[in-house]
């Protein structure tokens, strides 16, 4: 099985009501999907999820 080189994880691991994690901000498809990406979408991954976690304290939506 490979392993992630770049991981958005903090283990948190726990969901909102919207299916996201609290911790990194990924869906459970996303977590699942993760390994069998590349380093490049890894990071694009991260990027993508610095912008979703933004977006959604901006909206107050990181509560919980």
């Amino acid at each position: 099985m490979a392993k992630a080189k770049y991981s958005p994880c903090i283990k948190v691991c726990k969901h909102d009501d919207e299916g996201y994690c609290l911790g990194c901000g990924r869906t459970v498809e996303e977590v699942k999907g993760w390994r069998h990406l590349s380093e490049d979408e890894q990071l694009d991954g991260i990027e993508m999820l610095r912008e979703r976690q933004f977006e959604r304290a901006q909206k107050g939506l990181l509560n919980g």
